[in-house]
């Protein structure tokens, strides 16, 4: 259990920092990121939670989806 949990502990801060990485990348190259707050921010999410997830739930094992929800509304 203690090397699973910090297996996943690398493995997570590797695909945070790859994306920071690549986020920072795509602004160098003249992108534009956007943060969205408020009324944007609660659209989003419903159209996540209305349209993508369960046009993706098919295809993602069951357990592995509601663990990526459990971690988003954190």
């Amino acid at each position: 259990m203690d090397v699973g949990a910090e297996i996943g502990r690398i493995s997570t801060d590797t695909i945070l920092r790859t994306g920071e990485e690549t986020l920072a990348e795509f602004q160098e190259r003249g992108g534009v990121v956007n943060t969205l707050e408020g009324d944007k921010l609660a659209a989003f999410d419903m159209l996540m939670t209305d349209k993508v997830q369960p046009a993706v739930a098919d295809k993602i094992d069951a357990a592995v989806l509601d663990a990526a929800k459990a971690f988003a509304a954190k």
